[in-house]
């Protein structure tokens, strides 16, 4: 008698979600780039360009290639460290937290907060993720507005979805 392998059901998963993710994370980059530049109190919300995830500095290549390489590097940050809540897996919970916070000029993190809530759970899950890469010491490049280094404010899409 056979015995199959039981499969994993997170692998289709975070297929999927880092997919959507991908998504988001493009469609965004896209449209905050055919905006001008925004200051809100010294922190901005547009600039030439944007802070981008650590771990492609050293790729050759020109901002665009760098920022989805990094684009990248924080999907896989995300899925590496997420945990789906317990209590919304049993509720069958899916949907999209958005989180904001703000890339200081040095590359920290700070202000951060949920913009598109879930559930409790889920909120408290994504800002234990945005939270640990402070944690890690993880700085970000920083973004640049004519030239200099500025604190902006990004939004970031993490998607719950069960299969």
């Amino acid at each position: 008698m056979m015995t199959k392998k039981k499969q994993s059901n997170i692998a289709p998963y975070l297929r999927y979600a880092l997919s959507f993710s991908a998504f988001l994370l493009v469609f965004w980059t896209i449209s905050c780039q055919k905006e001008t530049p925004k200051e809100v109190s010294n922190t901005y919300t547009i600039v030439d360009q944007m802070p981008r995830f650590p771990g492609c500095e050293q790729i050759t290549g020109d901002y665009e290639s760098k920022k989805s390489c990094a684009d990248n590097k924080l999907l896989e940050f995300i899925y590496n460290n997420f945990e789906y809540p317990k209590a919304a897996k049993d509720a069958g919970t899916e949907g999209v937290v958005v989180a904001r916070f703000v890339v200081t000029s040095e590359g920290n993190i700070k202000d951060t907060s949920i913009v598109r809530s879930l559930t409790k759970e889920c909120d408290a899950e994504v800002l234990r993720i945005v939270q640990l890469m402070n944690d890690q010491n993880i700085l970000w490049t920083s973004g640049k507005q004519e030239g200099k280094t500025v604190d902006v404010v990004l939004n970031v899409p993490i998607l719950f979805k069960l299969q």
